[in-house]
């Protein structure tokens, strides 16, 4: 069984970019737990990003339901709210590890838009 390893954003360097390929690296390992908490911190960690630049409240897991709130308002909001299944598929997965590889990647490739799309906001 794989080791789960409790990731504290407020601790972490790494880009969502720098996250999405260690995701993509642990898939092609077929570790997906592994690209599942990748896949999962790198939404976060954009999410946290835009927090930051926004002013809105710190960094804590709170801040991710508060900004897909906040999100909500944004043009693209409720394609924000769909694309963030994915990553959200990703984090119940490195809990209970029911996802197939094939689904792993396509809740990647989801990850990987709502990402982009956060970037132009």
């Amino acid at each position: 069984m794989q080791e789960r390893r409790m990731w504290q954003p407020w601790r972490s360097d790494l880009s969502s970019r720098e996250l999405l390929e260690q995701a993509h690296a642990a898939l092609a390992e077929g570790d997906t737990l592994g690209a599942s908490e990748k896949g999962w911190m790198a939404v976060a960690q954009a999410l946290y990003a835009l927090a930051d630049e926004r002013g809105w409240e710190g960094r804590r897991f709170r801040v991710v339901p508060q900004a897909l709130a906040y999100l909500a308002d944004e043009p693209n909001g409720r394609e924000l709210q769909e694309l963030f299944l994915g990553a959200y598929a990703l984090h119940m997965n490195f809990y209970e590890n029911f996802l197939p590889e094939e689904t792993v990647e396509v809740a990647l490739e989801q990850v990987q838009k709502f990402i982009e799309k956060l970037k132009l906001l």
